[in-house]
């Protein structure tokens, strides 16, 4: 399975165990016009019982790499 995803498309996978009704039941990356995003949904209910789904498109950030603790082992004792 390739990691790419196509032009104007998405993929998303559910979350079978979201932690409250805030987070998303469903998320995944996209590609909306060359620009990648994150979709994330959720499951709504209308006032007449209607099943619909909110969803949600962020723009996808960069995970920054965890800074390393700098040791200075140049001390004299």
């Amino acid at each position: 399975m390739t990691t790419e995803i196509k032009l104007n498309t998405g993929r998303v996978f559910p979350d079978p165990d979201p932690k409250s009704d805030k987070h998303p039941i469903a998320s995944g990356p996209c590609n909306i016009e060359g620009k990648e995003y994150r979709l994330a949904m959720w499951k709504a209910e209308s006032k007449d019982g209607k099943v619909y789904y909110n969803v949600k498109f962020s723009e996808m950030q960069e995970k920054k790499p965890q800074e390393k603790e700098v040791v200075n082992d140049n001390i004299p004792f």
